[in-house]
């Protein structure tokens, strides 16, 4: 017999065996079984699915997205094309209600949506729809909106992005660089040859927030093809050292390593050709663009390379910092092992989150391994261990500085280390040292400009108080310690503590700093109560004071006058 002959009759044995299963044996009403079950398939996915020719007006489009937000037993990207059909038509029977929609809509996402849908149904009207909305939101969507239009008309996106409009929309210069180069990016991905055409006419030795869309498209294309791309850099620039401070090109050698292109080896070893502090910066440029790219990856290379190699130390470092918090104790090693890279600052600041992050699990046994650091990091160390436990246990933070004070090996880092703890610039957060020096006074030369600042946002008049008694018993105070009298702290205190600090300046017995605080006060207080800050000009009789005071209101006139 044919074998599929023999095969047919096989199957429709078992076919007649299932059928006969579900009607009782009666061919008849298996089929009738078969079709309506059909059938009522057809009606459940007809009504379950939201039809074009049932979105006759705005108001159906309206509730087609209102039902496409509820869960309804169907998968979530099926609701999704309901909502993107509906955005669709929607813009199709009345663009302008539309626009109006996602103005007044609470929920940006509608808006990021709708422009969606825009660009892929009329790229060129949909731009002329973002240019009418409230700049606010335009420049909210922009981001979603570019990247879109760049898949669907890479030559209008790239056209429209480089105006002004969105450029200076962006509300820093960090995130005009950000959305340069996610675009960019986006352009090239989208059309690798166009991008690349637009690098001919650019002066790539410039290295500003423009030149930073070449920058990415530079990077793009080194994604694809780094040799390329590094050749063409060089060859614009005239040497290495201009190609990698061109816009890009520190990101494009970092790309080039972490993906183990040959060539990217050999520049990174002709580095060694530069002078040595030239090499030194750039050396660390690269291994902190390197961390910036891929934290993991990069620490991985590093790893891979001989202990001393400067590359893999300037890595370990940048990489400790990142990870100080949340891995104090492989930040810390990692930290040792980048020794000779960084400057001071750095180091510290490493110290000081690891210890502030060790002290948050074990108090006790973080405090003991302080000793065991280089004595120039043990100043750090003290500060992160005190910022973290004055905020958990006053009394144990306080017990400790005391016994520091006794040791003969910290006592001289402590001043230093409590006014770190203290320091708002430094994490301390709102803080108020006054019962700290009530407890231990020999601390009160420590308090320098930074505490003062905390202490002013925690309690202006205390620290005010505080900067008097100072005052009267003819010791310094911390913003007249110098060749100038920094006015932080009296900008605090006039802009939290007006009238307040009118009064005392009354009271303060030295003329210099009389004269600059009544400046200082006059010149924040008049820019929020002008009429107040008048009244007590005019309280004053004819002196110093009333001059200076004079002076801080002429300050502030010229600035309000000011179109700048």
């Amino acid at each position: 017999m044919n074998l599929h002959i023999l095969i047919g009759a096989l199957f429709g044995a078992v076919l007649g065996i299932a059928i006969g299963k579900v009607s009782g044996g009666n061919p008849d009403a298996a089929a009738k079984h078969m079709i309506e079950r059909s059938e009522k398939t057809k009606i459940s996915n007809r009504t379950r699915t939201v039809r074009e020719d049932k979105l006759v007006d705005v108001q159906a489009c309206r509730d087609a997205i209102a039902a496409s937000a509820i869960p309804d037993g169907r998968h979530p990207l099926l609701r999704k094309m309901d909502r993107e059909r509906a955005l669709r038509r929607w813009l199709e029977l009345d663009s302008s209600s539309a626009l109006a929609e996602a103005e007044s809509n609470q929920d940006d996402s509608f808006a990021i949506d709708l422009f969606k849908q825009w660009v892929e149904l009329d790229p060129i009207s949909a731009v002329e729809g973002l240019g009418k909305l409230n700049p606010s939101l335009a420049d909210k969507l922009s981001r979603d909106f570019f990247i879109t239009l760049m898949g669907r008309d890479p030559v209008l996106a790239a056209q429209e992005f480089r105006k002004d409009r969105w450029q200076l929309g962006q509300k820093s210069l960090s995130d005009r660089l950000e959305f340069n180069r996610v675009i960019s990016l986006a352009w090239f991905n989208a059309d690798p040859d166009a991008a690349i055409a637009s690098l001919d006419g650019v002066d790539l030795r410039v290295r500003d927030a423009d030149n930073l869309t070449e920058g990415s498209i530079l990077i793009g294309w080194g994604k694809v093809d780094f040799d390329a791309a590094w050749t063409y850099l060089t060859e614009k620039t005239g040497s290495i050292d201009d190609s990698l401070t061109s816009p890009g090109g520190m990101d494009l050698l970092a790309e080039g390593l972490l993906c183990g292109k040959s060539e990217a080896i050999a520049v990174l070893a002709s580095l060694s050709d530069l002078d040595g502090r030239d090499m030194r910066n750039r050396v660390s440029q690269l291994a902190d663009t390197m961390v910036r790219v891929d934290m993991q990856e990069s620490l991985d290379w590093a790893l891979e390379q001989p202990e001393d190699d400067p590359i893999r130390k300037n890595i370990l470092r940048y990489v400790a910092s990142k990870m100080a918090a949340a891995d104090p104790d492989r930040a810390l090693e990692m930290l040792d092992e980048s020794k000779g890279t960084g400057a001071r600052y750095v180091i510290e600041g490493i110290t000081r989150e690891s210890f502030a992050a060790l002290a948050s699990s074990d108090p006790v046994a973080s405090a003991e391994r302080i000793l065991d650091l280089p004595v120039g990091q043990r100043k750090a160390a003290m500060g992160g261990w005190l910022t973290r436990v004055f905020a958990s246990d006053p009394d144990a933070a306080l017990a400790q500085c005391r016994n520091w004070m006794e040791d003969p090996e910290l006592s001289a880092d402590l001043p230093a280390a409590w006014a770190l703890s203290f320091s708002w610039e430094h994490g301390s957060g709102v803080r108020d040292p006054g019962e700290m020096l009530a407890a231990m006074p020999e601390l009160n030369d420590a308090v320098n400009g930074m505490v003062l600042s905390t202490w002013a946002k925690s309690d202006p008049e205390s620290a005010a108080n505080w900067v008097t008694e100072r005052l009267e018993l003819g010791e310094k105070v911390p913003f007249n310690d110098g060749p100038f009298i920094d006015d932080s702290f009296l900008m605090d205190l006039s802009i939290s503590r007006p009238e307040f600090t009118a009064n005392w300046v009354m009271g303060l017995p030295d003329g210099e700093i009389q004269r600059e605080a009544a400046r200082t006060l006059i010149s924040n207080w008049a820019a929020f109560d002008p009429d107040a800050a008048n009244n007590w000009i005019n309280s004053l009789p004819p002196g110093p004071v009333r001059g200076a005071a004079e002076e801080g209101l002429s300050k502030t006139t010229k600035q309000n006058q000011s179109p700048f």
